[in-house]
């Protein structure tokens, strides 16, 4: 029997919730016509914040102070990049890497493991 990966991304969203906390993550995005300008835009989410192993870290770009949070896909509007920052307890960070957790390639994305700037 084929597993419904839409189900299991709704159930991983509903436990990072219980566990978990919400942040945002905030992009820039172009607004206006004729004269443009950069808007931040924050896009709400689902997180849980997990310890980096440290044995993975050397030989990488990843530093010890370096934060990781898995954030929740099936609830988050957009697809998280290192071009957007991390809002989490009224503070910015700098979004160093992005991974999907996407168990079958035809399914959708569980979950992001974002590695940010500590």
């Amino acid at each position: 029997m084929a597993e419904d990966w839409a189900a299991v991304a709704a159930e991983v969203t509903e436990a990072l919730a219980e566990v978990g906390g919400t942040a945002a993550i905030i992009r820039m995005e172009t607004t206006g016509g004729y004269d443009p300008t950069l808007t931040p835009v924050e896009y709400p989410c689902t997180l849980f914040q997990d310890m980096l192993d440290m044995t993975k870290v050397k030989g990488t770009l990843i530093e010890a102070t370096d934060r990781r949070e898995y954030i929740a896909a099936s609830n988050l509007e957009i697809v998280p990049t290192t071009a957007d920052k991390l809002l989490l307890a009224g503070k910015e960070y700098t979004i160093k890497s992005v991974q999907p957790l996407q168990p079958d390639p035809n399914g959708p994305v569980i979950m992001y493991e974002v590695i940010f700037v500590g």
